[in-house]
């Protein structure tokens, strides 16, 4: 048995998106290639060399995006924004970047306590409909990508140490409160000063368990969804380039193809990174990001952006160590092919190359029919997958 994709990269009519981007909706994909066994662990580089940041001084208290060039292919004019954010006000080593559009979001201040001594709010507000005084006022433009960049751009030079970035749905229930556990996960692991100290530099929950590996597949695109299941297909507004993966090696450069097929993707876009993880990339990277979600501003493109479900592709990608031995898995280090799966699920282990080395032994995260796991180093440790119930006791009652 192998996991299957999520529900919402299936194309099958009818089927349930899985809990996401804001607006998010319902991709119709293009076929699926026939699987292969990855290539031998001896065949992959020992390291990739990702770019280095050399961009100029940020403009203080502005954000300028302009036009792509005019060979670009537009759907519409690529609008000029400028937007001053006040700067930050602590000394917290952690900063919680929220997108929000017109979600609760009192779940804030239980998720922030946990973070010791403390960090630092940046609630970016999409649009009028949340009125908290705590709101960075920007357009209604994209998913949470667009506030996700404006970030970056905006304090490149003066972000914190550690940035949390996340959706502002968390009181969402779907999928056992996916949202909220992935926000709690990441908060685990950097909520005392001594685990910030020895942070990896990036730490996501990819899908639906902590560890869990999603395919890059290089071959997705997005021509048209539904905003619910069941509903009537309308065009997507299509990215510059695409698939995914011509549209990755246009705008995430110095990453190699094969550094994103072996660290995966992961979904719902909520994870910590360091300053150092983003400084990786020039500047001008990010800028070119903007202005390519800056492409998709009509109103019937809210959130249907294809260039936006690229970019949720890419973060992992970006940010996340290359670790020959932390491929895919189905079985710890030892099994073999016919053994049962691990992690408490049934059916058994079809693939070979799918059981863990000796080096990272410990299978971790899978679903079977929703992801894989990842080899793990033996040492694991506790592995935080819940909502907080003081998070839980504040969402509004479901209608």
């Amino acid at each position: 048995l192998q996991p299957a994709a999520p529900a919402y990269d299936s194309a099958a009519a009818g089927a349930e998106p899985l809990p996401g981007r804001q607006f998010r909706a319902e991709p119709q994909l293009a076929t699926k290639p026939a699987q292969e066994a990855p290539a031998p662990e001896t065949s992959r580089p020992a390291e990739i060399s990702l770019p280095t940041a050399t961009s100029p001084p940020s403009t203080s208290g502005q954000l300028t995006s302009t036009a792509l060039p005019s060979d670009a292919p537009l759907v519409s004019e690529s609008p000029a924004v400028t937007v001053s954010l006040r700067p930050r006000s602590t000394n917290f080593d952690v900063d919680l970047v929220v997108a929000a559009f017109s979600e609760d979001v009192s779940w804030v201040e239980p998720m922030l306590k946990r973070v010791k001594p403390g960090a630092e709010l940046r609630l970016y507000c999409k649009g009028p409909k949340i009125q908290d005084e705590r709101c960075l006022r920007i357009e209604n433009y994209g998913g949470e990508e667009y506030a996700y960049l404006t970030h970056i751009i905006h304090f490149y030079d003066e972000l914190a140490p550690i940035t949390v970035f996340s959706l502002g749905s968390i009181f969402n229930r779907d999928w056992g409160w996916l949202k909220c556990r992935k926000l709690n996960f990441v908060l685990s692991q950097i909520d005392t000063p001594e685990k910030r100290a020895n942070f990896s530099g990036f730490v996501t929950m990819a899908h639906q368990a902590p560890d869990s590996f999603m395919e890059f597949e290089g071959y997705f695109e997005l021509k048209s969804y539904r905003n619910h299941a069941g509903g009537q297909n309308m065009p997507a507004c299509r990215a510059s380039l695409k698939p995914l993966d011509k549209w990755f090696k246009e705008f995430i450069e110095g990453v190699p193809i094969e550094h994103a097929r072996h660290t995966g993707v992961l979904y719902n876009p909520i994870f910590a990174v360091s300053k150092e993880r983003i400084h990786r990339f020039p500047k001008s990277t990010y800028e070119k990001l903007h202005r390519e979600i800056l492409r998709c501003t009509e109103k019937k493109y809210e959130g249907v952006a294809e260039a936006g479900h690229f970019l949720e592709r890419a973060w992992k990608p970006m940010f996340e160590t290359y670790r020959p031995a932390a491929f895919k898995c189905a079985g710890h280090f030892g099994q073999k092919k016919g053994d049962p799966m691990c992690c408490n699920q049934k059916g058994t282990i079809g693939l070979p190359w799918t059981i863990c080395k000796e080096e990272r032994p410990t299978c971790s995260g899978l679903i079977d029919g929703s992801g894989w796991g990842t080899c793990m180093p033996a040492d694991l440790g506790h592995r935080e997958d819940e909502c907080p119930v003081e998070v839980m006791s504040l969402a509004p009652k479901s209608k």
